[in-house]
C-alpha cells in the first residue's frame, strides 16, 4: 500500500480550534503547534497528523471534562470511522503511522505540559495510542 500524500495541514487540530457558528463548524488557528519552529511548521505533512492530535483531544476532553475512559474510546472510534469514510487511502491504511503520530504528539503535549501546565502533565503521560 503506498504512503498518503503529504499536505499542508492544521498543524494544533484539537477540539479547542473548531467552533460552531450559526453558518456551522469554523476550524481556526491554523499556524501550528506553538513549540515547533516556523520552518517546520510550514512543512507539508500527513493528514494523519491532524487526526491523531484529534485523538489525542479526546483524552484531554475526558480528563477536563469528566468524561469516562468509554466515552474517550467511542468518540475516538466515531471521529476514526468517519475519517476512514472520508479519506479511505490515508492513514487508515497505515495503523503503524497512526499511533507513531499519536506517540509524536504525546510526546509534544508532555513537554508542554510540563513547561507550561504541569498540573496537567498526567493527560499526556497517561494517554496511550490508538
Amino acid at each position: 500500500e503506498p504512503w498518503p500524500a503529504m499536505q499542508r495541514i492544521h498543524g494544533d487540530f484539537h477540539l479547542g480550534q473548531i467552533l460552531l457558528t450559526e453558518r456551522g463548524w469554523v476550524l481556526i488557528d491554523f499556524e501550528g503547534e506553538p513549540r515547533r519552529p516556523l520552518a517546520q511548521r510550514r512543512q507539508r505533512d500527513f493528514a494523519a497528523r491532524d487526526v491523531a492530535g484529534m485523538l489525542r483531544s479526546f483524552d484531554y476532553a475526558r480528563a477536563a471534562g469528566g468524561h469516562t475512559e468509554e466515552w474517550a474510546a467511542r468518540a475516538r472510534h466515531e471521529f476514526t470511522a468517519a475519517y476512514r469514510d472520508a479519506a479511505p487511502r490515508d492513514a487508515a491504511a497505515h495503523p503503524a503511522l497512526m499511533r507513531a503520530l499519536e506517540l509524536d504528539k504525546a510526546l509534544y503535549e508532555a513537554a508542554y505540559e510540563a513547561t507550561n501546565r504541569p498540573t496537567w502533565l498526567p493527560i499526556p503521560l497517561d494517554g496511550s495510542p490508538g
